[in-house]
């Protein structure tokens, strides 16, 4: 049963005002995958740096890490911009939890690198994987294969 904002047990920002907050930046990011990033516009670094700071104000208290603004850009791309910046999946790629939307955008501009390298030697990453993933995007798969298992 969804409860009411006055009956809530913590200050605004509610999910429900976060997730209104994102609406506009993910319009302009339509389209846009880890796979396209490096060549976004400028409009949509605006609205991907829109979304890290709406993220920021996730939980009830202090600020988001850099695993939840991640995951949930994950999930409100529909698997498209990821992978989730987890412990794991840091470690994995040899890189630091990331402090700024910047210093993500680049790890994600270097992973878009590393998809790409990979179809041109092995073809489509959605051809090496289960048929019942194969419908997934690319910031998913990529975030399945490095993530926890």
């Amino acid at each position: 049963m969804r409860r009411l904002k006055r009956e809530q047990k913590h200050d605004e920002p509610f999910l429900d005002d976060l997730l209104a907050s994102a609406r506009e930046p993910l319009r302009k990011l339509a389209g846009l995958s880890v796979l396209t990033i490096a060549k976004r516009a400028s409009a949509q670094t605006d609205a991907l740096n829109a979304l890290w700071k709406n993220l920021l104000r996730l939980p009830a208290t202090g600020a988001a890490t850099c695993v939840s603004i991640t995951k949930a850009i994950l999930l409100l791309t529909d698997g498209r911009i990821g992978p989730a910046f987890d412990s794991q999946v840091r470690r994995k790629l040899g890189v630091a939890r990331p402090a700024s939307c910047a210093e993500w955008l680049k790890n994600l501009e270097e992973i878009g690198e590393d998809i790409a390298a990979f179809e041109r030697v092995n073809g489509p990453i959605t051809k090496a994987v289960p048929t019942e993933f194969a419908g997934l995007a690319h910031g998913r798969l990529y975030d399945m294969a490095l993530g926890p298992r």
